[in-house]
């Protein structure tokens, strides 16, 4: 027996319901037992409307009339996503949520990379304080189990590789920083999936969710007469200590030529490079010029992102 498919212009409406509106159509099909079967011939999921392709078929139903082969076939058409219609949420699109943050930070440095100085050309003590504005992403998707060792792998990382994120785009390697990945419900070890959040935070720059300073301090290192590398104060070229922290080059010198170094007994001896470099140290040549250098610390974990969602 062939499916016979009518459009019912009697049962097509178009109404708002609060600030949306909803196109409702609906339609006779015979030839089938199958209530799944009958909604399908009848109109697919995220159809376009007739009049306004904008508007999609989302909510479908059917309904028994005049026997087992033959339905009332109606559908909702509405603006916006309305997913895939997959027969488990495991196979749905992820949700995503934005939300912004900010967040009060101690900087030395302008929006053009140069240092923060008085008109003096010296440092603030304690650094000027500024305004780090976030974007946040909260993607929620099903999952089929919650793996803890996921969570404690990537909660409170970067992402070590460019990062694409379906629906959003894509960053490069250490903007993308994972605040926190959790299921969103109780749920039991008997679940057939288990609804999850990520929650991502994004920053531009360079690394920005490392930390990142100005080398500086107030002792430095010189070989004293008995050719030994040893730490002493960082002096003006009369001698005079210096009473406050001045640049550093990233090898453990003052960067101003005329400054030495004055051992205990007033002495003052040429700077050498700190023989002793504390490990995890690193130089960031991007946000290093003539004036300062700057040192990142990789506190945070680097993983790749790729394939988490």
């Amino acid at each position: 027996m062939p499916i016979i498919v009518t459009q019912r212009y009697s049962g097509s409406s178009l109404r708002k319901v609060s600030n949306a509106w909803v196109a409702r159509e609906s339609w006779n099909v015979t030839g089938t037992p199958d209530k799944s079967t009958a909604i399908e011939v009848a109109c697919s999921h995220n159809l376009p409307h007739s009049i306004n392709p904008n508007m999609r078929a989302g909510h479908r139903d059917a309904s028994n009339y005049k026997g087992p082969l033959s339905w009332i076939v109606t559908a909702d058409f509405t603006f916006g996503d309305h997913g895939a219609c997959a027969q488990t949420p495991l196979d749905e699109p992820a949700k995503i949520l934005a939300e912004a943050g900010i967040e009060m930070v101690p900087t030395d440095i302008d929006k053009d990379q140069n240092a923060i100085l008085n008109s003096a050309g010296d440092p603030f003590d304690p650094p000027q304080s500024g305004a780090v504005h976030t974007l946040g992403l909260c993607v929620r998707l099903a999952v089929p189990f919650y793996n803890i060792q996921e969570a404690i792998k990537i909660t409170d990382a970067v992402n070590s590789d460019p990062f694409e994120l379906r629906g959003a785009g894509g960053v490069e390697p250490g903007q993308c920083h994972c605040r926190s990945y959790k299921p969103t419900e109780d749920y039991t070890e008997n679940a057939p999936f288990v609804w999850v959040e990520y929650v991502f935070e994004f920053a531009e720059g360079v690394e920005p969710w490392q930390s990142i300073t100005f080398d500086e301090g107030r002792n430095g290192w010189y070989v004293n007469l008995f050719n030994e590398t040893v730490k002493g104060q960082i002096c003006y070229n009369d001698g005079t200590p210096v009473n406050q922290d001045v640049r550093l080059d990233g090898t453990g010198k003052p960067m101003d030529p005329k400054m030495k170094i004055v051992d205990k007994d007033g002495k003052t001896w040429p700077p050498v490079n700190n023989p002793n470099k504390p490990p995890g140290i690193e130089i960031l040549k991007s946000r290093s010029n003539a004036t300062a250098t700057s040192l990142i610390w990789r506190d945070k974990q680097q993983v790749p992102f790729t394939g988490l969602i």
